[in-house]
């Protein structure tokens, strides 16, 4: 028999196992809401499969066409019922990023912001699938900067390629950079040159926008983007 060489433990959980079994509240507290992020990554994951069976959710009909209001629908189903173990990831992942300050004039001016709310909460069905705070955030700068860049800057279809490109092969610096009540900011800095602002209210409860059938209640609330900005150093 082969002797395996065992991979030594992490040393923090290691300590959190020994300060459990002396009843250690915040390892404990830590260990639970571990597991909870766990059991909310497996369903999440076990959702996003079973969407992509047809016969059991509906969305993609004959030829191209696809059913955007049921995908909202079975999201909305999705967080009603698991709302509490997402609302946990997405609140570690923003507890997660350090503190800073909003950019401001007049060492930034503001390209541009994005306030359409009904535009901004059809994307929230990102949110339910990626509970974290970066993934969030790129997925809304993708969906909304391009239509900025083209319509309100001026942007060619090539130059708008090119910013959604970079946007997603570079990494910023993150962080929070505003709290107040319910509200927070997020900002990714690119280089010190541009910065995406990202704000969100929490809302509690949320009402998930449905057309056909008003609205879903969500009980323990959701984080809801009100604003996107684009600031560059001048």
């Amino acid at each position: 028999m082969r002797n395996r060489t065992s991979k030594p433990l992490p040393v923090l959980p290691t300590i959190c196992l020994l300060l459990v079994a002396f009843g250690s509240a915040q390892c404990q507290k830590e260990g639970k809401e571990t597991v909870a992020e766990d059991r909310a990554a497996a369903q999440i994951r076990q959702f996003r499969r079973e969407l992509a069976d047809n016969e059991r959710h509906p969305i993609r009909g004959k030829g191209l066409s696809i059913d955007m209001e049921a995908i909202a629908r079975e999201a909305a189903t999705f967080l009603k019922q698991n709302g509490g173990l997402i609302l946990l990831q997405m609140n570690r992942s923003i507890e997660g990023l350090e503190s800073g300050k909003p950019p401001a004039e007049p060492t930034f001016k503001r390209v541009a912001v994005f306030k359409e709310m009904d535009t901004l909460k059809a994307i929230m069905a990102s949110a339910v699938f990626r509970p974290d705070i970066k993934s969030f955030f790129r997925t809304m700068l993708a969906a909304v900067f391009p239509t900025v860049m083209r319509n309100e800057l001026g942007l060619t279809m090539m130059q708008v390629g090119a910013w959604v490109t970079f946007l997603s092969y570079a990494e910023p610096d993150w962080r929070v950079c505003g709290k107040e009540g319910t509200t927070v900011a997020v900002c990714a800095e690119y280089g010190g040159l541009d910065i995406f602002v990202l704000a969100m209210n929490f809302e509690k409860p949320f009402e998930f926008p449905l057309h056909e059938q008003g609205a879903t209640r969500v009980e323990d609330g959701l984080w809801v983007p009100h604003s996107f900005a684009w600031w560059r150093r001048q």
